[in-house]
This record gives structure tokens, C-alpha cells and sequence, in this order.
């Protein structure tokens, strides 16, 4: 079977606990950096991740490397991927482009010429071309440029990770469910819900602690109520 290189993507302090969940689920090549956790591994186990990761962000798949110090080159860059093999040309897409001390310094705007580029692509190819979605597209693309060094991929998480499909609206200020997942872990909060332990959170607000604590009691995949992932659709 296959493997690829993908990204677990976290705030840079939480990094190491999302590195400790991926050893945890069986994957054997992990590294932290800056980016995320960067891990080597089969598709099963990327799309387990997406399940079971309770602190990550997102999780993609970088498909290619290339220079992007401008907009033409970044353009070119996007045109290295063959988009037929991801998506289908009446498809939908959505990119989202991520900007770290590079010449191209409006993410809004690089992100509208990497899509240009593939859907040039795909009408060349097809005379036909994808519309936009930005909500749940069946391909959602990232781009990633760092002193004008671009790698793009496949984001296969599609909505963030917080998103676990058991609220129906929002609250004041909540607590992300992301960040109180990884309060419990750090407070080890596993191993005294394996021993008996009990929880209690006097100020509970939405209960985001409260759920969360008793999803990693009861050995609940976090994203087992998502009605969504990036990678359905994709090719």
C-alpha cells in the first residue's frame, strides 16, 4: 500500500500534542515543525486521522512544491498538478491560500489566481470548468507559501476539525472544541477518566469542556458526527 506525506495542522504550541495523537493512533513517521505535524503514511491512516484527531485543525496533503514570488509564478506553479486526477470538470473547489513572509502578501488575492489557474486548466482540458464553493466543495485546495516557497495540496479534513456536528448553533464566546480537547489532555484527563476519576466545570457555558471530556471518556471518535470531510468527493 502507498504512502504519502500529509500535515496536521495546529496552533504552534499545541503542535506536540497533535504529533502525541498521531503516535497514539499507530502512525510511525512523525515530525514537528513549524507548519504542523508533518507524518508519512497511508491514506486509511490520513483519513483516521481526520476522524480521531481531537486537536488539529486540519489535516492535508502537499502534492507539490514549487517557487511563487509572484503572481505569474505562482500561477505556474499551479498548473504542475494535473486537476483531472483530483477533480471533475464540472466539479466544485474552493482554495485557500496561507501567506508567511513571501513577496505575495494578500491571501485573498493569491488565492483567486491559484484558482484561475486550475480552472484554465480544466476548461483547456474539458471545455468545461468548476464553480466555486467555499462552504463544501469537492475539492478544497491549500497553498501554503513561505518566503516565496509554495507547497500545494489537498486538504482532506475540508472544514476545520472543530466542527464536530454535535452543536447546531454557536454560543458567546465559546471555547473552541479544538482547544479544550487539548486542556483535557494536558490536564491528563484520559487516565483519570480511566481510573474513576470524575469531571466537574462549574462554569460551563456551552459545556465545550463538558462534551469534550466525555467524548475521550467514552473512547468517542471526535468527528464521528461530522456529516462532512474533505475528502469525500475528491477524486
Amino acid at each position: 500500500m502507498s504512502t504519502h506525506t500529509f500535515i496536521a495542522t495546529a496552533q504552534r504550541e499545541l503542535i506536540p500534542i497533535v504529533a502525541a495523537e498521531l503516535r497514539e493512533l499507530g502512525v510511525k513517521s512523525v515530525r514537528e515543525t513549524r507548519q504542523g505535524a508533518y507524518f508519512e503514511g497511508t491514506l486509511e491512516e490520513a483519513y483516521r486521522a481526520c476522524l480521531w484527531l481531537r486537536v488539529a485543525n486540519r489535516i492535508w496533503m502537499p502534492l507539490v512544491e514549487a517557487d511563487a514570488q509572484d503572481a505569474d509564478a505562482l500561477y505556474a506553479a499551479l498548473r504542475l498538478v494535473t486537476w483531472l486526477d483530483h477533480i471533475a470538470e464540472d466539479g466544485t473547489l474552493a482554495v485557500n491560500c496561507h501567506l508567511h513572509r513571501s513577496d505575495l502578501n494578500h491571501s485573498h488575492f493569491a488565492s483567486l489566481k491559484a484558482k484561475d489557474a486550475i480552472v484554465d486548466q480544466l476548461r483547456e482540458a474539458t471545455g468545461l470548468r468548476p464553480s466555486i464553493d467555499t462552504e463544501y466543495p469537492d475539492l478544497r485546495v491549500r497553498i501554503d507559501i513561505d518566503r516565496n516557497r509554495a507547497q500545494i495540496g489537498i486538504d482532506l479534513s475540508g472544514s476545520g476539525l472543530h466542527r464536530r456536528g454535535y452543536r447546531k448553533e454557536g454560543f458567546i464566546a465559546p471555547l473552541r472544541e479544538t482547544l479544550a480537547a487539548s486542556i483535557l489532555l494536558r490536564a491528563k484527563w484520559p487516565e483519570i477518566a480511566k481510573n474513576g476519576g470524575s469531571f466537574y466545570d462549574p462554569m460551563c457555558g456551552s459545556g465545550t469542556l463538558l462534551v469534550e471530556a466525555a467524548l475521550i471518556a467514552a473512547d468517542i471518535a471526535p468527528g464521528l458526527k461530522r456529516t462532512h470531510f474533505g475528502f469525500v468527493k475528491w477524486r
